[in-house]
């Protein structure tokens, strides 16, 4: 599944990417968006339980699923 994961704007990409590795994970090449309030927003794919993993293993993060952009049409 793919993910958007909000971390706090200071974590390390290199010790994100191992802590994902640790939970099953794969962090993407994509760049981190600088988000308000010291965060920033990561791409990532993982299982279900992401946000549970992570968060057993310290990191401060919010995990939201990360899909395609569809057009609307009227």
């Amino acid at each position: 599944m793919e993910w958007l994961l909000t971390v706090p704007a200071d974590t390390d990409r290199a010790v994100l990417a191992e802590l994902l590795v640790e939970a099953g994970c794969v962090l993407h090449d994509l760049p981190a968006v600088p988000m308000g309030e010291g965060e920033q927003v990561v791409y990532a794919r993982g299982p279900e339980d992401i946000e549970a993993r992570l968060r057993a293993r310290g990191l401060t993060v919010t995990a939201s699923p990360n899909s395609s952009m569809r057009f609307f049409e009227t």
